[in-house]
């Protein structure tokens, strides 16, 4: 599942290219199979996805990943690293300027997905790492989109600066291409985590509803969000779930 918002982001010892290594090829081997032929899936989701190596360190596990009948791939980028950076420096906003650090890895993200570095696997969709928390935000849903508080959320508002920003730099206004070709013909599937709700409250499946749909339209139709506005952009919901250990 992905982190959620206001959870402290996890830096890891390791690198993420290590986890395409030899050290976890043991793994890949016996878990990849079962994806794909006990399964049956024909697409996996990366996290965390490398950009600062050549194709040729990935190329052993698309191999196995073939091997097992796994073909897709769906690529995430780090985002709640550059979350966790706006609470660090108590910035409300992120930097997007193109010599930022978030935009600089974007656009890195951006060129290491492209068909000829994927060997022979297909990405079906791009997605990132973070999801807002329905825990917090559902009690803020009201009647309609404009009776409800979710947008006086800090927490929702630096979310959406940063999922703005990405898409923005994938789908951008008017006639300026794009800094990530190779996403913009790929649907993004915007994380929704839903292991925290309250599934008993009486009101939830109503509250998720508004919820859904104030998200998916735009900010100029009375919407929270304008992800999923505009012909082409592909945005979709990517739902997960843990149950509890």
């Amino acid at each position: 599942v992905p982190h959620l918002v206001g959870e402290p982001y996890p830096h890891p010892q390791s690198k993420p290219l290590d986890y395409y290594s030899d050290v976890y090829a043991g793994l890949h081997k016996r878990d990849l199979p079962l994806i794909g032929q006990y399964v049956a899936a024909d697409t996996l989701g990366l996290r965390a996805w490398p950009t600062d190596a050549p194709p040729e360190e990935r190329a052993q596990f698309f191999q196995e990943m073939h091997s097992a009948g796994v073909c897709k791939v769906v690529p995430t980028f780090h985002v709640s690293k550059y979350y966790a950076d706006m609470l660090l420096d108590g910035s409300s906003k992120p930097r997007t300027d193109p010599s930022s650090a978030f935009a600089v890895a974007f656009q890195r993200f951006g060129a290491s997905v492209r068909e000829e570095l994927l060997g022979g696997v297909e990405m079906a969709a791009w997605t990132v790492d973070l999801s807002l928390d329905l825990h917090e935000l559902l009690p803020l849903v009201g009647s309609d989109c404009v009776f409800s508080k979710v947008t006086t959320d800090k927490s929702f508002n630096m979310y959406m600066q940063l999922l703005d920003a990405v898409h923005g730099w994938v789908h951008p206004v008017g006639s300026s291409p794009g800094v990530a070709p190779a996403l913009a013909a790929k649907p993004f599937l915007v994380p929704l985590d839903l292991s925290r709700v309250d599934w008993t409250e009486p009101a939830f499946q109503k509250k998720l509803d508004i919820f859904l749909r104030c998200m998916s339209t735009s900010r100029i139709g009375g919407g929270w969000s304008s992800l999923f506005a505009g012909e082409g952009t592909g945005t979709r919901w990517l739902f997960s779930f843990a149950e509890p250990l």
